[in-house]
């Protein structure tokens, strides 16, 4: 017995005075100290704002955190066939390969790389002026001019762009008289197979997609201007705002009618109904190249404040729409853009009335010389 408790020591040798099952111990204790610590750092520096990136999925990528949109360069659009209709044409900006040296860690340091690398490609290109929607200071002889140069083109349609529009209105004048259909003889069904069915229905026509999440909001649902379709059912009776459009190659479309359920309103609805449509009608009315945004906006809801129910109208009157669905101008109050001509925008009073419901009538039209062109045609004299 001795000997072989001699021999089991001389095969365990102690190393700083510890036997073999006490190192294993310690080792234990060290791997659970390491994994414990890193992830205790993994959390207190790896922020969740570092992990969304902005990215061209080729060669560019920035922390949302550590990137300054502003000071992106962009090289010049190029053709972009793949997946697209044989009869479509598309181009598709890419980062300049000037911004890539800014990717960096600080935001300091990425802003001054920005800047560093525009102010090369100015000298390159021996350009003498910058057009800017941020304050730049660059070298001298370089003037820069504080612009919304692009924002000012993409509000103002070309007539390429208005042709897209008008038949990506078409699609949604259709899906509205579909909606209609739908909504007066849907008591029981939800708003989520309204919106469904909608949907599908612009599918089978050819769209591409919505313009956004279809908004089908019924009774007291009806009271909130942006509802998102829920699993309430239809009841006879019920407001139906049904707001969605279409995209068509690139452009979108922005209509709302307001429907109810049975094709026979209340007394009571049929008033604030008629109210709304005379707001829109005013507004439209009020549109025209020339025209300050603001007053668009006053005509209608200043006929809405004195008809006594001017505190229901919860929102702006309309907006620019487009290559998105919302762009500039706003029409609403305190704006005073002045309307052009090619300007596409949105008309959409509404009236909204907590637990009972709402209403909003919406069309999309194209500001001319005279005043405008009303692009929907879905019926809106309903009740």
């Amino acid at each position: 017995m001795g000997d072989s408790r001699d021999r089991e020591k001389q095969a365990d040798p102690k190393l700083y005075g510890l036997n073999r099952a006490q190192r294993f111990r310690v080792y234990g204790w060290l791997v659970a100290v390491i994994v414990v610590g890193s992830a205790i750092w993994m959390v207190a520096h790896l922020k969740p704002h570092r992990w969304y990136k902005y990215t061209d999925v080729v060669s560019f990528e920035q922390t949302a955190h550590d990137v300054k949109v502003g000071f992106v360069l962009w090289e010049e659009a190029k053709p972009v066939t793949a997946g697209l209709l044989p009869d479509d044409v598309v181009s598709e900006p890419t980062i300049s390969s000037a911004i890539r040296p800014a990717v960096t860690r600080s935001p300091e340091m990425a802003s001054a790389s920005a800047k560093a690398a525009l102010k090369a490609l100015l000298e390159e290109r021996e350009v003498g002026s910058v057009l800017s929607d941020a304050a730049l200071r660059l070298q001298r002889g370089v003037a820069v001019e504080r612009s919304t140069a692009v924002r000012d083109l993409r509000a103002r349609k070309a007539p390429a762009e208005q042709e897209r529009i008008r038949v990506a209105v078409r699609h949604a004048d259709a899906g509205q008289r579909f909606a209609r259909e739908l909504c007066e003889a849907g008591a029981g069904i939800t708003e989520f197979e309204v919106a469904a069915e909608i949907d599908y229905f612009l599918r089978r026509r050819g769209v591409q997609e919505t313009s956004f999440t279809t908004i089908v909001a019924s009774g007291p649902n009806a009271a909130f201007s942006h509802h998102s379709p829920g699993r309430r059912r239809l009841r006879d009776g019920d407001s139906v705002i049904c707001d969605f459009g279409a995209f068509w190659k690139g452009y979108c479309s922005d209509i709302t009618r307001t429907y109810f359920v049975g094709g026979s309103p209340a007394p009571k609805w049929r008033k604030r109904y008629a109210l709304v449509l005379e707001a829109n009608e005013r507004s439209r009315a009020a549109l025209r190249h020339g025209a300050v945004a603001q007053d668009v906006d006053g005509a209608g809801r200043n006929f809405l404040g004195r008809s006594g129910v001017g505190n229901r109208f919860v929102h702006g009157t309309g907006h620019g729409f487009g290559l998105e669905v919302h762009e500039w101008p706003s029409l609403t109050y305190g704006q005073k853009t002045v309307l052009e001509k090619g300007m596409c925008v949105t008309v959409e009073p509404g009236l909204y009335f907590p637990r009972q419901g709402g209403i909003r009538i919406e069309d999309d039209l194209l500001v001319t010389r005279s005043g405008c062109e009303t692009l929907t045609h879905a019926a809106k004299a309903l009740y």
